[in-house]
């Protein structure tokens, strides 16, 4: 058994490996916008803090994991607004920290907000084979630890009103080489986010709410993320989410549901599930994630309809 856990390990870590520098928001990337574009940066209009955990393929030893803390708020000076990020991810035998200082720059028309951020930060890799120390004599995968510490940075804009929201992002402009051991500062390998949605009151109990991502990564492959909520009572939130993986081929391999409940005014909790539709549906037991945020305000006045 622990052999077969050892080799399912070693694929999982290989495979994420080669997979490129593309950032998966996961399913709640519509209510978490500052996770990938610092333009959303104090897009709440009010103090705000949201944690994102993420469970990827249930029962896969070495599956990823990643989980985020987000805090941001618009200054005194309303066309300025700061935050901060702090992440892990883990995948396989491979680990990586993120701590982010974003601020955004906002300019107010009427009812069109434009919004451009940076952030600034470091981010560190760590690279762990001791969980191979048992299971093989290969002197390369004898518990060699390799940590690296490298500065990066990211920028976005944003364009929102009350009813839709269009954004684009480089999250990251530098990220660390494992094959060749080494920091890659290369523009041209740089990820791409583009995400858009809105907001449409169909009913004076429900509205509307579709939004989409597309992502392009350093070897130029293009995931997609179709989400569409339904919104009741300005309280309740149902919705699904497609993802397209070209490792899958562009195949229909997933296919999340989403819940979320407004607590109170100012507290949100969400939780979604992924179901496994091809082949691996017989490995894996899905995905689970988990969603919560925090408005600083028992009034919230927003201009975004990211945030119901």
């Amino acid at each position: 058994m622990k052999r077969t856990c050892y080799i399912i390990t070693l694929i999982v870590a290989c495979t994420l490996s080669v997979k490129g520098q593309f950032i998966d928001a996961g399913s709640y990337f519509r209510q978490s916008p500052i996770s990938f574009n610092p333009a959303a940066t104090g897009h709440n209009d009010v103090f705000t803090i949201s944690w994102n955990f993420r469970n990827q393929w249930l029962g896969i030893p070495g599956a990823p994991t990643n989980q985020h803390f987000a805090f941001h708020a618009p200054m005194p000076k309303e066309n300025v607004a700061v935050g901060l990020l702090v992440g892990s991810e883990t995948e396989g035998i491979k680990s990586k920290t993120n701590s982010y200082v974003s601020y955004a720059y906002r300019i107010h028309a009427n009812n069109l907000h434009v919004s451009f951020g940076i952030r600034g930060g470091l981010n560190t890799y760590n690279e762990d084979q001791s969980a191979f120390a048992e299971q093989t004599e290969d002197p390369l995968l004898q518990g060699n630890e390799d940590s690296y510490l490298i500065p990066n940075m990211g920028a976005g804009i944003m364009i929102y009103s009350s009813n839709y929201f269009l954004g684009f992002s480089l999250p990251e402009f530098f990220h660390y080489d494992y094959t060749n051991e080494k920091i890659d500062y290369d523009i041209s390998q740089l990820s791409y986010l583009i995400t858009a949605g809105g907001s449409i009151k169909v009913a004076p109990f429900m509205a509307v709410q579709p939004s989409v991502m597309f992502g392009i990564d350093k070897t130029e492959r293009f995931s997609q993320f179709y989400n569409l909520n339904l919104l009741f009572l300005e309280k309740y939130m149902v919705g699904a989410v497609q993802k397209l993986n070209p490792n899958d081929g562009f195949n229909f391999s997933s296919f999340s549901s989403l819940v979320m409940f407004r607590a109170n005014p100012q507290t949100d909790i969400g939780i979604g599930y992924d179901f496994n539709l091809g082949d691996f549906a017989n490995y894996s037991n899905g995905s689970l994630e988990v969603f919560l945020q925090y408005q600083f305000s028992y009034k919230i006045k927003t201009a975004s309809p990211r945030s119901f």
